[in-house]
């Protein structure tokens, strides 16, 4: 219980602090960064010690309704916060704005919508069918504008200049929140409040799917008491809700033994967030070795759905990928190994030390996968412990490293916990600092050290530690069984 009220006043706090801070989606003061990483420290903690409880099979610890009743209740309070230090979310209620009246997100960047009229139409020029992409923007410019409730709310969308990133059941996901929102001033919360709902139905999928393997069910307290779980999608509206929720129903039916609904739902979460596309390999390798027929059938409508999702949008032509393509071509942000590659190759010029930072992380990303495609083949469970590795290596090789993107790895282990991925998922916290690096004197800089590399240390050496402890361990696990047998 007392675990469970150290977590209940952490979030207390979190809201508490996202409520006094002013314009908090905005703010990078040290002192509001320090008092947020302190919460949360505090929620950690609580949280680290009711996992190695729940691990060690304490049966007087909590019941499984407490666990379910904290996950649920930590959400719905977490709802009450207003964004902290992000501005995801006002880029989702514009896009499902646009949506909802019938337009297309991908087709014109924020800043093209808000830019006067004659500028506008000197940018496109007067052929007619230039005239009618003219009418479309004003249209839009009309949207923007009719409410200056949302208009204030549009205005904090970040990288205006691009056009969406968000692939279409997403979009829909936009569209659905937008539309159930009672008015302006309570479009954030309803946002939030439809991500949460969909965060909070992994719990009993993870429940499930842990009861058929054999597992303890409270080890959803993993994934369910997380405190960057609740802070980012609850708290602060991030839509990785979204495809998890996608992820972990395609694990449930794949487990189930309910192959073609598992890639189709799969194909769903890829049309969600892309991310899912690293766990097709894992799924099909498991289904090669066993009914080939089942791969080809649920391959090809994962194939039509994908594509069905992407036809209402396909008016954008080539921008229906711009977006995308400008965040993974040039948006950097807390890039652990791969910044380490690009340092390296620091004596190059800056766009080819990219170039070759990109091209080594997808090349190791593509030997990760496929290792993990062997794994997942030859091994009863190693399908799930392939995901853990692809969705941790995608995030450890990503250029842009948000705390939230370890979401997408947490659900699986819950189903095989290494204290290694708990662990980076409470450091990878320290992200925050950099928010505090260009306004604030950050004490590092009084020593004369740039504080980037020190935050990127403090967040990645004791994963590394614990990582390479859990692998020997289980290496030398391995050859005691196997000297056994011999």
């Amino acid at each position: 219980m007392k675990l469970f009220l150290a977590l209940f006043a952490a979030v207390a706090a979190h809201v508490f602090l996202s409520r006094l801070i002013p314009d908090p989606w905005a703010s990078s003061d040290l002192s509001h960064v320090v008092i947020f990483l302190t919460i949360q420290g505090v929620g950690f903690c609580a949280y680290l010690v009711a996992v190695a409880r729940v691990l060690r099979c304490v049966h007087q610890f909590l019941s499984l309704k407490w666990i379910i009743a904290g996950a649920v209740l930590f959400r719905l309070m977490a709802i009450a916060a207003e964004p902290l230090f992000d501005d995801d979310i006002y880029r989702y209620i514009w896009d499902g704005k646009a949506v909802v009246n019938g337009f297309n997100p991908y087709q014109y960047a924020p800043e093209e919508v808000v830019m006067p009229p004659f500028d506008q139409m000197a940018g496109i020029g007067k052929v007619p069918e230039a005239v009618s992409q003219m009418a479309v923007l004003d249209r839009l410019n009309d949207l923007w504008f009719e409410d200056q409730d949302e208009t204030a709310l549009f205005r904090r969308i970040n990288y205006p200049q691009v056009p969406t990133i968000y692939p279409p059941v997403a979009q829909a996901v936009f569209a659905l929140a937008y539309a159930i929102a009672p008015g302006p001033m309570l479009l954030v919360p309803a946002f939030k409040l439809i991500f949460a709902a969909l965060d909070m139905a992994v719990i009993p999928m993870l429940i499930s799917i842990l009861r058929r393997l054999g597992q303890d069910p409270r080890l959803c307290l993993i994934y369910g008491w997380h405190p960057m779980v609740i802070k980012e999608i609850a708290g602060t509206g991030h839509m990785e809700a979204v495809p998890i929720v996608l992820t972990v129903l395609a694990l449930y039916l794949f487990i189930a033994r309910r192959e073609v609904a598992a890639l189709s739902t799969l194909s769903l979460a890829m049309a969600a967030k892309l991310f899912p596309v690293l766990l097709f390999p894992i799924f099909a390798a498991r289904l090669w070795q066993g009914d080939r027929r089942k791969l080809f059938v649920g391959s090809a409508v994962a194939i039509v759905i994908a594509t069905a999702a992407y036809l209402p949008f396909l008016a954008a032509g080539e921008r229906i990928f711009s977006g995308t393509s400008a965040f993974a071509g040039s948006w950097e942000m807390n890039a652990g190994p791969f910044a380490l590659i690009q340092w390296i190759a620091g004596t190059l010029s800056l766009e080819q030390a990219r170039l070759i930072a990109r091209s080594v992380s997808i090349l190791a990303m593509v030997g990760i996968v496929l290792f993990a495609a062997h794994r997942a083949a030859n091994t009863r469970l190693g399908y799930i412990q392939a995901a853990v590795t692809v969705m941790g290596g995608a995030f450890l090789l990503s250029p842009v490293q948000n705390p939230w993107y370890l979401a997408w790895a947490l659900p699986f282990v819950c189903l095989v916990p290494r204290w290694s991925w708990l662990i980076l998922s409470a450091t990878t916290t320290l992200y925050y600092l950099y928010f505090a690096m260009a306004s604030s004197p950050v004490p590092f800089r009084f020593l004369g050290l740039d504080p980037g590399p020190l935050i990127l240390a403090a967040q990645s050496i004791p994963f590394f530690v614990l990582l390479y402890r859990e692998l020997w361990a289980a290496r030398h696990a391995k050859a005691t069984v196997g000297a056994a047998c011999g």
